[in-house]
């Protein structure tokens, strides 16, 4: 028994001295690049402490390991969900697609610079959305509206048009023909609209087509199962978290308004397509052709 209570005090000592300045610089590139050769890209801290561990013989407590993770590059953070049943080749599908889409412009003698791009999507925020991470003195709970109501809403997303957000009573294929000549007269100071948005069988019916043809609007779909490569999904993303630091949504009335203004507010301050424009635009645009907007990123 006596030995037994030593070992645990000695290993409660190592634990200690498990100190950011416990592992040298060739230590922590041998780990890094130990990470590297695993099949998974992301790890648990339970996971990391035991490789730390097994790969340079030195235990960290708990408030240390953190400090040490970040000083040799990891981050902390939640992981972007990517469905199973999403091609490895869907940013280059999405290239040829928005190349064909600008081939088929010029051959119709448009001028790149003369025509609107836009990102378009639906979403349903709710009155009870609870994504923000907030501080309290002590555990206190939160008073929502638990109403089981959605602003469902329309976004349009512009790199070089006008933004538009509008309450949308359904996603029925009705619903977004009726929305093509809004989009249109937006953007009038334009020859044509490209619209990129995701493949609902509403959008692709053939109304939607017929009416879109009508205002000039030139369909793009994005891949399936590839949410991420529309840059508009972070709009709803950053919507959803206000609406949860906001707090109490007294009515579905409010949750539109608030949806409407931040919509705005985003949209307005944020730069959401800088780097989709620099990895699927950039590649998909003509030879010895250039689109103004795309130039501060070039």
């Amino acid at each position: 028994m006596e030995s037994i209570k030593k070992k645990a005090f000695v290993n409660r000592s190592a634990i200690q001295s498990g100190r950011p300045s416990a592992l040298g610089q060739d230590q922590r590139m041998a780990f890094v690049e130990y990470l590297h050769t695993q099949p998974e890209a992301h790890f648990t801290r339970a996971q990391l402490a035991q490789a730390l561990e097994q790969q340079t013989g030195v235990r960290f407590a708990n408030h240390y390991l953190p400090v040490i993770l970040r000083q040799m590059g990891l981050r902390c953070y939640k992981p972007q969900p990517v469905s199973m049943r999403r091609s490895a080749g869907s940013e280059t599908v999405l290239i040829q697609r928005l190349q064909a889409t600008f081939d088929g412009l010029l051959a119709l003698g448009y001028h790149l610079d003369r025509v609107a791009f836009g990102f378009a999507d639906e979403s349903s925020p709710q009155l009870s959305a609870n994504t923000a991470r907030l501080w309290s003195l002590g555990k206190a709970d939160r008073v929502v509206n638990t109403d089981k109501q959605r602003a469902n809403t329309f976004g349009f997303l512009a790199l070089n048009g006008v933004d538009y957000c509008q309450p949308l009573a359904d996603s029925s294929a009705e619903s977004f023909v009726a929305l093509m000549p809004t989009l249109r007269a937006l953007h009038s100071a334009y020859d044509a609209v490209v619209l990129l948005w995701d493949n609902l069988p509403a959008h692709k019916t053939a109304a939607v087509a017929a009416a879109a043809h009508r205002h000039q609007i030139y369909l793009v779909y994005n891949p399936p199962y590839a949410p991420d490569l529309n840059p508009i999904e972070g709009v709803w993303k950053g919507i959803k978290r206000r609406i949860s630091e906001w707090g109490l949504v007294e009515s579905i009335e409010q949750l539109r308004d608030l949806v409407q203004d931040w919509f705005g507010q985003i949209t307005a301050s944020s730069r959401l397509a800088k780097q989709w424009m620099e990895t699927i635009l950039l590649k998909a645009l003509p030879p010895k052709s250039a689109i103004s907007f795309c130039q501060p990123f070039s």
